[in-house]
């Protein structure tokens, strides 16, 4: 597993008013819940922070060792030079760096990618408001790591890409035959990843536009959630060899998404990423059931600024998402009736006359 442990004193959480975190056995699903204001994306955004300390010093932690390894030998030997100051104050930034590197993540690969993963600009830039190289422009910049701007990107993207797909479904055979088959095969499977998500087929209009729901792209008036999922089916396909050994930083992707949306869009970002690690801040409980069937240990609670393991409390999750006992039973209650359900029209089916024959 990419992190297997995260570690951060107390003394470095307390600005942001969080305790010390320490969390060990960690697997490919992390999910962080608990009521508004508990840290829970405070501890995301720590998090980023150290795996981008440790993506800085891990791969200099031979020198920083040797360095480390000098200057306390000048300590040591030279009782009396005016540089032990100096000396000190270099040993106490390596070991600071050390600990970066080796102590608060500690993972086995070397360079780990991080990504925030959950897009918050809604408002999609219609490719027709680009000439033909500024479409190429932001076409490219999908590919690159990340979702920042992607707003502007989406549409262009998949049009360059239908483009192409078209363009190569009607070349002699004089072409390339490798490439041409390689374009058609990436257009197919962003049209798979827009179906699953979008539970719609990406068309072409006679006029050459690429469509959504028989309309062309600025014109399909996605509703709040479709936008963020067309927008993360993009980014899946154009940055698919960009994605292994990232750790994706979720936090309440549920805004925007309907439950099932949800699940769904995880089960396909896990399946386009299978060897990365997925951290998530949520209050919803479909997810958070979701993520537990799949690991029953990957559920964290954060209250007041600490964190522990949740896996085994479900009791304290649901009343601090739900409040007390009364709601508790409330969704118990609710989530039993397809049973009951079944249940009576089991029986209304077998015995009609409304008698049971003993």
């Amino acid at each position: 597993m990419l992190i297997t442990k995260f570690v951060a004193p107390a003394d470095e959480m307390a600005d942001i008013g969080l305790q010390a975190i320490s969390m060990d056995r960690l697997g490919k699903f992390i999910a962080l819940t608990g009521k508004n204001g508990a840290g829970k994306s405070r501890i995301l955004t720590k998090l980023n922070h150290y795996i981008l300390q440790r993506n800085q010093y891990f791969p200099q932690i031979d020198g920083i060792h040797e360095g480390l390894v000098a200057n306390k030998n000048a300590i040591a030997t030279q009782p009396k030079s005016p540089h032990q100051t100096g000396w000190r104050n270099t040993v106490v930034q390596l070991e600071l760096q050390v600990s970066f590197a080796t102590e608060r993540i500690v993972s086995a690969t070397a360079t780990l990618g991080v990504l925030p993963f959950v897009p918050k600009q809604l408002n999609l830039t219609d490719a027709k408001a680009f000439n033909k190289n500024q479409l190429q422009q932001h076409a490219e910049q999908a590919k690159n790591r990340g979702l920042a701007g992607f707003e502007s990107m989406c549409f262009a993207y998949i049009e360059k890409t239908q483009e192409r797909n078209w363009n190569a479904s009607h070349q002699d055979a004089a072409q390339d035959l490798s490439e041409i088959a390689a374009t058609k095969d990436s257009y197919t499977k962003l049209v798979s990843l827009i179906e699953e998500l979008l539970k719609t087929k990406l068309g072409r209009s006679i006029d050459g536009d690429a469509t959504l729901f028989n309309k062309p792209l600025a014109q399909t008036n996605l509703s709040d959630g479709q936008k963020v999922l067309i927008q993360l089916a993009v980014a899946l396909h154009a940055q698919n060899g960009k994605l292994e050994n990232t750790v994706f930083l979720l936090d309440e992707p549920e805004n925007h998404l309907h439950p099932s949306a949800l699940i769904e869009f995880l089960d396909a970002l896990e399946q386009v990423a299978p060897n990365a690690q997925f951290w998530i801040a949520t209050h919803s409980v479909p997810l958070l059931a979701h993520i537990a069937n799949k690991e029953p240990m990957s559920i964290f609670y954060v209250e007041d600024g600490a964190i522990e393991r949740g896996g085994n409390k479900p009791e304290k999750v649901l009343r601090g998402l739900l409040g007390n006992d009364a709601q508790i039973a409330n969704l118990n209650k609710f989530s039993s009736l397809p049973a009951q359900y079944a249940a009576l029209t089991y029986a209304a089916e077998r015995y009609p006359s409304g008698r049971q024959h003993l």
